[in-house]
């Protein structure tokens, strides 16, 4: 899911066909919208978000359906530009990382982010 955001976010793409491969219900509504607004605010992104994802739960343990996934994001590599112009340095404390809860599903063909949680910087 994050490869899919990552390249949409450097293409200006607010709404990227194979998102739904990989994201469904709240995570796939919160990435689309997170996406469109970029967009429509003329922004793009360049860099890379360093992921740091742990597995804090397995259900049920046989034949698992649902992960839990607690992530520690450091996002300061993954900026925004404006009309061309990288924005201004971020306030001290936004180069935090922040932190991210998951939860994926598996629908019997294929494992989706179906609810996902994106904390303030500095969480984690």
């Amino acid at each position: 899911m994050w490869d899919v955001v990552v390249e949409a976010s450097h293409n200006s793409d607010p709404d990227p066909a194979n998102l739904d491969r990989y994201a469904t219900g709240d995570a796939l509504a919160l990435m689309r919208q997170t996406l469109r607004s970029a967009n429509d605010d003329d922004v793009t992104v360049v860099g890379e978000p360093v992921l740091d994802p742990e597995v804090t739960d397995i259900s049920p343990q046989k034949a698992p359906d649902t992960v839990t996934i607690l992530d520690c994001v450091d996002d300061s590599g993954w900026t925004e530009e404006e009309s061309g112009a990288q924005s201004e340095s971020p306030d001290p404390g936004e180069d935090q990382p922040r932190k991210v809860d998951a939860t994926v599903r598996h629908d019997g063909l294929t494992w989706q982010v179906s609810q996902l949680r994106i904390w303030e910087q500095g969480t984690c």
